[in-house]
């Protein structure tokens, strides 16, 4: 394990110590390299999500040679103890917007089921009034998380997308949406053979997870949505021109475009910034959209 020193200590310890400067690591992970000094200074508040640190601590310490299992260990440790959660929650944080919601839905339902004891005495009607308050909450507490399919034992794209086209999926600027697999197993219809990235009217992106990954897309350049997928999750998204998508673990990322599976995006723990448009995928630097 990490010993007394902190893990920014011992990184920059070990950058030192084999004659690296922060660009020449800026170069090989690819990392901003603000982000980097804020790892060397256990400033992990300075990087945009707890997510981001933990994959950019496993690409560094490779880089160094240094034991990333016990780096990573030490630091969800530490950022579970800033957020006083238990460290296997340590990488799933809800937005203060968020939660400034739910508060708002919730006390909105309260007022509303008192209103309605006070002004009737139907202890009946009260009952079922409190029973959709509890329905409304917990609608709140789920309409903030991304809703992703997990794909069966044997299910493939290509079903999935012959079960889009029988359910009448609307392909609609900036649409995402997140498929059911059971249709696609009901469905006996022949699947088509898969067209040829240009020639479709828009572009059906999946991306399928084979581990965790945190995801992070824009549409035709709309407003940006995140998501931690798990392994077997499916997320779809269609576009008329683009989908550019940073995934924060390439390697657990299949990227396949209109039912065509394609190449590997990169490896396990590694930050990658995709775009996909119909000319096929290209990789992008950091801080291209």
């Amino acid at each position: 394990m990490v010993g007394a020193e902190s893990i920014g200590e011992r990184l920059k310890a070990a950058r030192l110590e084999q004659g690296f400067s922060i660009d020449q690591v800026v170069e090989q992970t690819m990392i901003n390299r603000d982000y980097i000094a804020a790892l060397e200074s256990d400033d992990h508040a300075a990087i945009p999500a707890d997510f981001y640190a933990v994959s950019f601590l496993r690409q560094y310490s490779k880089v160094l040679g240094l034991p990333g299992d016990d780096m990573v260990s030490a630091l969800r440790q530490k950022l579970a103890d800033v957020h006083d959660i238990p460290v296997e929650l340590s990488l799933i944080q809800a937005s203060p917007a968020s939660h400034a919601l739910r508060a708002a839905a919730v006390e909105k339902i309260r007022r509303w089921i008192g209103e309605f004891i006070v002004n009737r005495s139907n202890a009946v009607v009260a009952a079922t009034l409190m029973l959709v308050g509890a329905l409304g909450w917990w609608y709140v507490g789920h309409s903030g998380t991304v809703a992703v399919a997990t794909l069966p034992a044997g299910a493939d794209v290509e079903s999935l997308r012959t079960a889009e086209a029988d359910a009448g999926v609307a392909a609609t600027r900036g649409t995402e949406s997140s498929e059911s697999v059971a249709p696609a197993i009901a469905s006996a219809a022949p699947v088509p053979e898969p067209a040829p990235l240009g020639s479709a009217e828009t572009l059906a992106i999946q991306l399928r997870a084979s581990g965790e990954v945190w995801v992070r897309a824009v549409v035709d350049g709309g407003r940006a949505q995140q998501a931690i997928l798990q392994s077997g999750n499916l997320r779809t998204f269609r576009a008329q021109e683009r989908l550019q998508f940073t995934a924060g673990n390439a390697g657990a990322i299949t990227l396949v475009v209109n039912g065509q599976v394609q190449d590997s995006i990169g490896e396990r723990g590694q930050v990658r910034h995709i775009q996909v448009d119909r000319d096929g995928w290209k990789a992008l630097p950091p801080g291209s959209f």
